[in-house]
């Protein structure tokens, strides 16, 4: 089957969902073609081949055009030019956004919605408004809606009464296949508390310069790209850019403990993170911030969650007073991999969408 797939990140962005969605659709044996945009100040044109049926193109478009029409035309225009060629059975779509500047030949494709956030969530005013409007008509067009935790499922029903819609749930996971660096770790001081991941504007500065403050002796070491402004910093929290995704397990393995400290807010509320996952397989203790979809995660002693009567500061100190080291779950690991979650995915895309064999990509 010839699959587009339209992502929210370009390809050389931390690994997350639709990198593991993608090549794992491509080597099921489907065609993929992966599909990014963005404003040009984040975006350049590239395309790319990875030998292994999955080919794409990322297209640097102008920004703020949810703004200016004549901006949004602008794009539609651009879009559709450089994909007029395309051709697909399927559109996989991650991201409403994009979709109006598709070709009319793709918009007319069956669409799977592949909601892995609560995409209201990233906007306010007007522009949350007009996502709305855009999610309501793509959730309403496509052949199938799958969506990455219960939370986001039970609002897209909500919020645009899909009683009778075909909606799946399939979580987010880890790689259990992949190779690992052969280039040793970055050298870090002990103890060491590392964080692998976006810095967001939901990543929780207060919790962590609070307790940088208070325990001088700890570094907070910060792993992967800032989306956003950051604020001014203990000198033992320290900023280290982002790293190879084969790099992240050894480097994770050479930490004290692993956080995950983000604030509690809408958009958070829905993630089943990629990274708790992640974090599991290093058998190094964890301490996160918590909400409900996290409640699957308590059962392993690794795990420690703070904001509930503890503060970011006690957790990292009982985490550093207790086992460095814990056994990993693999059962539960292997239950919850990518592969197993492409399947789960490919399995709502032959069951909703014609596989048309008459045409090449």
């Amino acid at each position: 089957m010839r699959i587009f797939y339209q992502s929210p990140v370009a390809q050389n962005w931390i690994r997350q969902r639709p990198h593991f969605m993608a090549e794992g659709l491509a080597s099921c044996g489907h065609q993929v073609f992966w599909f990014y945009a963005a404003a040009f100040t984040k975006c350049r044109l590239r395309r790319f081949d990875n030998g292994h049926g999955l080919t794409g193109i990322e297209l640097p478009v102008l920004p703020f055009a949810s703004r200016f029409r004549l901006f949004e035309w602008l794009n539609r225009m651009w879009v559709s030019w450089w994909l007029r060629h395309v051709r697909a059975d399927v559109v996989i779509a991650t991201n409403p956004v994009a979709l109006p500047w598709l070709p009319s030949r793709l918009a007319k494709t069956p669409h799977v919605y592949d909601c892995m956030d609560v995409q209201t969530a990233f906007f306010t005013g007007r522009r949350r408004r007009r996502m709305v409007e855009t999610e309501r008509a793509l959730v309403h067009d496509a052949r199938a809606i799958v969506a990455s935790s219960d939370v986001i499922r039970s609002k897209l029903v909500d919020d645009y009464s899909l009683k009778n819609t075909v909606l799946t749930v399939v979580p987010n996971g880890i790689q259990l296949s992949e190779s690992e660096s052969v280039t040793a770790p970055v050298q870090v001081s002990h103890p060491s508390i590392a964080y692998f991941g976006t810095i967001a504007p939901w990543f929780d500065w207060d919790g962590v310069k609070d307790a940088a403050t208070r325990h001088p002796e700890w570094r907070f070491d910060l792993f992967g790209p800032c989306d956003g402004k950051t604020p001014a910093l203990p000198a033992n929290v320290v900023l280290r850019g982002g790293i190879p995704h084969e790099a992240v397990m050894a480097q994770a393995r050479a930490a004290d403990v692993l956080v995950m400290p983000f604030v509690r807010n809408e958009l958070i509320d829905g993630v089943d993170p990629v990274k708790m996952y992640e974090y599991l397989r290093t058998g190094r203790p964890i301490v996160s911030s918590w909400w409900p979809l996290l409640e699957k995660f308590r059962q392993f002693g690794a795990v420690r969650f703070y904001g509930q009567g503890a503060s970011l500061s006690d957790c990292l100190a009982a985490a550093l007073a207790g086992p460095r080291s814990f056994p990993v779950p693999e059962s539960f690991l292997a239950e919850n991999s990518w592969a197993e979650r492409v399947k789960s995915l490919e399995a709502v895309i032959v069951q909703n969408v014609p596989n048309r064999k008459d045409e090449a990509v």
